[in-house]
């Protein structure tokens, strides 16, 4: 298996991120982890298995989750506004 490096994604403040965990306690999670905790930021990585005759990717995406487009593709929206 081989890992691959999709790059970091920067969410910004913690704020909100984390659904059922009071602010102050995610900001000291942050921080007692070496990670700032006014920018949480997440390691988007993709396995690839070597199968013998073929490689499959693993790669989940984020999609359109809290309102970023990760996937780099037109939405149905802009396809229709000719943006392809």
């Amino acid at each position: 298996m081989t890992v691959v490096s999709d790059g970091p994604l920067p969410l910004g403040p913690p704020k909100g991120t984390f659904i059922g965990v009071p602010d102050e306690e995610v900001k000291k999670m942050l921080s007692d982890n070496f990670l700032s905790p006014e920018n949480v930021v997440l390691e988007q990585n993709s396995p690839i298995v070597n199968m013998g005759d073929r490689l499959v990717l693993f790669d989940t995406g984020m999609g359109t989750s809290k309102g970023l487009r990760t996937d780099h593709r037109p939405s149905a929206e802009e396809y229709g506004r000719g943006w392809h």
